[in-house]
């Protein structure tokens, strides 16, 4: 499934347009993957890639550009503090 994250929504900051992030779990659901699958595509147990999902703040930067390039999406679009919406 194809799908630019930017087209779903932009957000105002400061005057200027900013792209919309969205959390992982939020990439993955609109990507219609599974847990298992985004953990086997980085090489982390499942239990780690749930963990990061509720706190993407922990995951190590090498991990999240492999998240990224899994998702097909820019890591600037990816959200990594918890529970805070952009």
């Amino acid at each position: 499934m194809l799908l630019s994250l930017q087209t779903v929504g932009n957000t105002k900051e400061r005057g200027k347009r900013m792209p919309k992030t969205f959390t992982i779990r939020e990439i993955r659901l609109m990507k219609e993957i599974s847990q298992q699958q985004a953990a086997d595509a980085v090489g982390v147990h499942v239990n780690t890639y749930i963990a990061w999902e509720k706190q993407p703040e922990k995951i190590p930067i090498a991990k999240a550009l492999a998240l990224a390039e899994f998702f097909g999406v820019s890591v600037t679009e990816i959200n990594f503090h918890a529970n805070k919406p952009t």
